[in-house]
């Protein structure tokens, strides 16, 4: 798989538009009031890639992921344009994935078949609980009746490749309302399914509540319940676990994101996107107006560079990152790639976790060993401590 992914780069598209913002969410989203800042917007997403041209013209590309927000906000139309102009500028490779993510409350069957004839082949829906309490207490806007309406007309559709979002750890869920999910998700029969732990930043309305007392939190040992529970049932259903939070069947991994945990370069497009290239992470700006007012006058939006990053700096994000997969990192490789022997620096470290039982070594490649995958941050966090200055 890291093979084919080396053959093109990722193209990240940003919607910040959604129909309200859930109480758990601290993405760059604003609110959608009228049809024309949508609009208005997919101009200047246009306007940008036309802009790359120089830079990117013909490069090869592997996948397109559209996030947001509430990309599904988009009309199949604007989707067309919006892919038209990327395939203007740049080289689709034939087996080119193109994500778009989608809320429920914003679907219907025609609709989806639209998506579809303008390109759209793979579509990750956010369903997050079939609880309709849960779904109160996350702020979403659709109900867990339009969740399976809308797999149902997947199904009718003969889609093939969607993922189906879920979140656990939720205040007040038990484990018992979280196996009803797992076993809804597994009727659904998507090809995909993303079991996140539910991470609240302060900034948000229901981290605040959780702080006024009026929720209360699970206990971690609640959490890393779910998450056993989740791997032994999705497992168990012929869902292969090959990222922490991802399970697929056969072949049908997201390849948009395995770029990102492979340490493969990708372009973002649209206000608060974030690129990686030639070792330099930058983003685009935000507020929205920010974005949109040079593009208007013709001209590009200033980036912001978040780090430009040497060799020993990749090599430990190379490892966080490749860690977070199931099968690991292939050390080998990743000397190849970056000139740098990992036991050079974090010899000692990897002995030592191996020692502990919390890394093991399989044909070459390091990985986590399967009773430390839930607690994997505090694991993964000494790579990055344990960088030259």
């Amino acid at each position: 798989m890291i093979e084919a992914l080396k053959k093109g780069m990722g193209i990240y598209v940003h919607i910040p538009f959604c129909l309200q913002k859930c109480t758990y969410c601290d993405f760059s989203s604003i609110a959608l009031n009228n049809s024309t800042s949508l609009e208005d917007y997919c101009l200047c997403l246009q306007k940008e890639i036309a802009g790359h041209s120089t830079q990117h013209r013909m490069q090869n590309i592997s996948t397109v992921y559209f996030g947001g927000g509430t990309p599904s906000l988009l009309t199949a139309g604007q989707v067309e344009d919006i892919l038209r102009a990327l395939r203007q500028e740049f080289s689709f490779l034939d087996d080119v994935e193109i994500t778009l993510e989608a809320n429920p409350a914003t679907l219907s069957r025609t609709k989806l078949r639209d998506l579809r004839d303008a390109g759209i082949n793979r579509l990750s829906l956010g369903v997050q609980s079939f609880s309709d309490s849960d779904l109160r207490v996350l702020g979403r806007v659709h109900s867990s009746s339009d969740a399976l309406t809308t797999v149902e007309d997947l199904h009718f559709l003969s889609w093939k490749n969607f993922n189906i979002d879920l979140i656990y750890g939720l205040p007040g869920q038990s484990i018992d309302r979280w196996k009803e999910n797992l076993d809804m998700v597994v009727a659904c029969e998507p090809s995909h399914i993303s079991a996140y732990l539910l991470q609240l930043d302060p900034c948000t309305p229901l981290a605040r509540d959780l702080a006024r007392g009026l929720w209360e939190p699970l206990e971690e040992e609640s959490e890393e319940a779910m998450f056993n529970l989740a791997r032994e049932h999705l497992q168990g259903n012929n869902y292969r676990h090959y990222e922490i939070s991802n399970y697929c069947r056969r072949g049908r991994e997201c390849r948009h994101n395995l770029i990102y945990w492979s340490g493969q370069e990708y372009l973002g497009l649209g206000s608060a996107a974030v690129s990686f290239q030639a070792a330099k992470r930058w983003i685009n700006p935000w507020p929205l107006e920010n974005y949109c007012a040079p593009l208007r006058c013709g001209r590009l939006p200033g980036i912001q560079v978040l780090e430009t990053m040497n060799s020993e700096e990749l090599q430990a994000e190379a490892l966080v990152m490749g860690l977070r997969q199931i099968e690991g990192v292939d050390l080998e490789e990743l000397k190849n790639r970056l000139g740098i022997d990992p036991h050079t620096h974090y010899g000692t470290l990897i002995d030592d976790f191996i020692e502990r039982g919390w890394l093991k070594m399989l044909e070459g490649r390091l990985c986590l060993h399967p009773d430390m995958i839930f607690v994997s941050n505090q694991i993964l966090c000494h790579f990055l401590d344990n960088r030259k200055s």
